[in-house]
């Protein structure tokens, strides 16, 4: 037994195999996924797509159409005393909804993804401006009705007059922000940086922000621009401080998926850890009522409660605990249409994006000629329906799109 033994460790050291590792240490893993220096220059090459985080960036996609169609739509009793509205409000826009987690995904994809500065700086531009666009497009029947006196602004509260609606602040405005942001930090940091580095200025960011919100002019063409910045009326829903705390542990996720390539083997650590970090964001927000919160709420509104210190710690806790979920509902859970259809809400987040706003803008507009109008019937048709020609509009978007980019290289290749 003993020369078998002997004879198979000759023979494993010279074919240099080492027994495989499973499971990476909770000290090892901790250590290199917040301690170890990454690189996070531009790299000539497109990364893999991660279904872990498809999984969850899927299920926040969906949750914006549920939550649009509520905010916009439902009346009182929908808002406070129905089941829609309380999973609405839970899926999306609480500490660890589907808010936060879209912010934290725009982290993760401009680091992970490594694109060029100038890329970078050209898409922020670009999204940006789609922004203003878009909510041109998804208001345009109130905006006409408005202007031809067929509809009255009063109908469409509480935004006050048609600048709110043009200049509202979405997820578009704050993502060229944010691009733009990322852009200038990479060049700060010269390419190299620990994830932890992240955790500190997203700290930061959010004890800066009470002292920035209270600085309006009373000038309604310049605080339209700080509006952008850290703006708190009802038309401004991301406003670049404090929540661009989220982005910032978005990227401290990115170097960490760069470093370890996928969150694989690397679930129990983040299970351990996320139930610590969440545990303590729970004892701090829900059981010692810290009043650092009361305190956000009192300065800035009730949107910016949910970016008190504590609040960050919690949805840290939650993201560190969503990625373990989704590994493990990936490796153990059979596919089915529930993952398909958030994989697909993931894979084509952009176009959905824009057409659930613009649909649920026009009926808005043109069908109930008001907001905040309907009961929990109408407001569930609208979000079937939302949903449904969401989905045609996605397919026959990537089909032009398609069609236009053949029709293109056919004409280069005929030159």
């Amino acid at each position: 037994m003993g020369a078998k033994k002997s004879g198979g460790s000759k023979k494993s050291k010279r074919n240099g195999a080492a027994p495989e590792k499973k499971y990476v240490s909770f000290k090892e893993s901790a250590r290199s996924l917040f301690l170890e220096p990454v690189d996070i220059l531009a790299v000539d090459r497109k990364p893999p797509r991660i279904d872990d985080l498809d999984l969850f960036r899927g299920y926040a996609t969906f949750g914006f159409i549920i939550y649009h169609a509520v905010l916009l739509l439902g009346n009182e009793a929908v808002d406070y005393d129905s089941l829609l509205g309380f999973i609405s409000y839970i899926i999306f826009w609480t500490p660890i909804g589907g808010k936060a987690l879209f912010q934290i995904y725009i982290g993760i994809y401009l680091v992970y993804a490594r694109s060029s500065t100038q890329t970078i700086i050209k898409r922020g531009l670009t999204i940006l401006a789609a922004g203003y666009a878009l909510n041109a497009l998804r208001f345009l029947p109130v905006i006409i009705g408005v202007s031809r006196g067929t509809l009255r602004m009063e109908a469409f509260a509480p935004y006050r007059n048609l600048g709110d609606m043009f200049f509202s602040v979405d997820i578009f405005q704050f993502a060229g922000l944010a691009f733009l942001a990322y852009a200038l930090l990479r060049k700060v940091f010269r390419g190299v940086v620990k994830p932890v580095y992240w955790l500190y200025m997203a700290l930061a960011v959010i004890l800066i922000s009470p002292f920035l919100a209270p600085l309006m002019t009373g000038n309604i063409y310049i605080d339209r621009v700080l509006e952008l910045l850290w703006g708190d009326g009802f038309h401004v829903w991301f406003p670049f401080f404090p929540t661009f705390c989220y982005t910032l542990l978005g990227a401290m996720f990115g170097c960490m998926l760069i470093r370890i390539k996928s969150f694989r083997n690397h679930e129990c650590s983040f299970m351990i850890i996320s139930i610590l970090t969440f545990a303590l964001g729970i004892l701090l927000t829900d059981i010692c009522r810290q009043p650092s919160g009361y305190i956000y709420f009192k300065i800035l509104g009730s949107d910016f409660i949910y970016e008190s210190p504590e609040i960050v710690i919690k949805v840290l806790g939650f993201l560190m605990f969503q990625q373990a979920l989704a590994v493990c509902l990936n490796r153990y859970v059979p596919r089915n249409i529930i993952f398909r259809f958030y994989r697909y809400m993931s894979y084509n987040i952009t176009p959905i994006y824009i057409w659930q706003w613009i649909i649920i803008g026009w009926i808005s507009g043109i069908y109930f000629h008001a907001f905040l109008q309907q009961n929990v019937a109408e407001v569930s048709v609208v979000i079937a329906i939302t949903t449904l020609l969401t989905c045609i509009l996605t397919e026959l978007t990537k089909k032009a799109m398609k069609a236009v980019k053949n029709y293109t290289a056919g004409k280069e290749s005929r030159a």
